[in-house]
């Protein structure tokens, strides 16, 4: 997966910490995405299942499945009920 070289979001660690908000992350979650696959995709994400201890396999509005690494992930914005 080659990744545009774009930030789509911006936060402080006042505001938001990785290590803090997706620690425990599920699947069906929708997560805020900071890197963008494409310019044509949504800038959320579904979790759909975990790859790796630093990845997940979700799916993007406009673009599909890919795996997202942890590091690329935001803020959780939504959960499923």
């Amino acid at each position: 997966m080659k990744l545009l070289n774009r930030v789509t979001r911006s936060y402080t660690p006042a505001t938001w910490s990785a290590a803090a908000n997706v620690v425990n992350p599920h699947d069906r979650c929708w997560v805020e995405l900071l890197w963008l696959p494409s310019d044509s995709c949504h800038d959320r994400a579904m979790l759909l299942c975990e790859e790796a201890d630093d990845a997940w396999t979700v799916w993007i509005p406009g673009y599909g499945e890919t795996i997202l690494p942890r590091s690329q992930m935001g803020p959780i914005v939504c959960e499923a009920a």
